[in-house]
This record gives C-alpha cells, sequence and structure tokens, in this order.
C-alpha cells in the first residue's frame, strides 16, 4: 500500500470516527435530556397528583427508553473508537511517525484500555473495586482525548486546516465543557471531509 493510500485511509476512519461520535454525543444527549424531563418530575412532583403507582410506571418506562438510548449511543462510540479513530490514527503514524506516533500511542491507549477499565468498573461498582477502575478509566480517557486532539492539531500545522486546529482545542476544553468536545468534532468532520475531497483530487490529478 502507497503512502498515499495510507494517508487517504487514515483520513477517510478519522472523518467516520467524528460522523459516529457526533452521532452518539446526540443519544446520550437526547437519554440525558428525556431522563431530566421526564423521570426527575415525575419523581419530586408526581405523587402528589398521580399517586405511587402511576408515578412508579413512569419513572420505569422512563428509565428504560433512558437506558436503550444511551446504550445505543455507546455502542455507537465503541464502535467509532475501535474501528475508526483507533486505526486511522495507526494509519498516520505509519504514514509520517514523526508527526503522529506520539498522539496515535496516546489515543491508543487512552481510549481502549480507558473504556475497558470503565465498562468493568461499572459492571463491579457494586462490590467497591469498581470506583478506582472507573476513576484510572476516566483518567485514561482523558489521555486518549488529548491524543486526539493533538492528532488533529498535527494535521492543521502540515495541511493549514484551520477548523482543525479549533476542533483539537474544544477537544481538550471538552474534558471540562462536553458540549464543547460535541462541536469539536463536528468542525473535525467538516474539515476532515474537505480534506479528503482536496488530496483525492490531487491525487487523482497526479495519476492522470
Amino acid at each position: 500500500m502507497s503512502s498515499s493510500t495510507v494517508l487517504l485511509q487514515g483520513l477517510h476512519r478519522l472523518r467516520d470516527a467524528a460522523l459516529l461520535l457526533i452521532i452518539a454525543s446526540i443519544l446520550i444527549g437526547i437519554g440525558a435530556v428525556s431522563a431530566y424531563a421526564s423521570i426527575f418530575p415525575a419523581m419530586f412532583f408526581g405523587l402528589h397528583r398521580w399517586g405511587p403507582a402511576t408515578v412508579i410506571a413512569s419513572v420505569g418506562i422512563g428509565a428504560v427508553a433512558l437506558i436503550v438510548v444511551v446504550l445505543v449511543g455507546l455502542v455507537i462510540a465503541l464502535i467509532a473508537v475501535y474501528s475508526k479513530l483507533v486505526p486511522g490514527s495507526r494509519d498516520l503514524a505509519q504514514y509520517d511517525p514523526n508527526n503522529f506516533e506520539t498522539p496515535y500511542k496516546l489515543v491508543k491507549i487512552g481510549y481502549v484500555v480507558g473504556l475497558i477499565l470503565l465498562i468493568v468498573g461499572v459492571a463491579t461498582v457494586i462490590v467497591l473495586i469498581g470506583i478506582p477502575l472507573i476513576v484510572v478509566g476516566i483518567i485514561l480517557l482523558i489521555i486518549g482525548i488529548i491524543g486526539a486532539a493533538i492528532l488533529l492539531i498535527r494535521l492543521h500545522d502540515i495541511y493549514d486546516r484551520t477548523l482543525l486546529l479549533v476542533a483539537g482545542i474544544l477537544l481538550i476544553i471538552g474534558i471540562f465543557v462536553p458540549l464543547a468536545s460535541f462541536v469539536g468534532w463536528i468542525l473535525a468532520y467538516i474539515d476532515l471531509s474537505s480534506l479528503v475531497r482536496k488530496l483525492e483530487a490531487e491525487a487523482g490529478q497526479h495519476s492522470g
């Protein structure tokens, strides 16, 4: 596989990862908003109006819907990370180790190991050991996010893509303000799509 093919493959995967993470964020956000809009009002105000049985049924239905939507979002996020983000970062590291090897390692360790620890931690939280696993998992996920941000910023440095620079900065801000990450992935998707089209057009001209 030629170096230009590896580069384009990596950019395609990163673009697809950005799109999947946008969709996952929307679904998880819908779940959170639904919980706030239906479950909590029913719990705090419904007892006086509807009685315990109606409130329990309402909360139960809302909780099931919330869990389904969030789980679908999490599955999409896992697909984005394991089948797109990590392999795409690896492709870029193979294409240009000097610029992308370090962020690839951060993405790989942070997202892959971090997500595994989070899943195991949540599953075992009832036996206390899950709590430290969750804490370590969150720390590793932050490292993965920083790796993804560096990756986008390095792409800006090489190809002069302003939106990728902004996206990388927003991913870092998103560690503290989650909405910023959502906007960051939108900008990343837009600029990666544009960059892929540009490089593919240049490759077509050279081959012609």
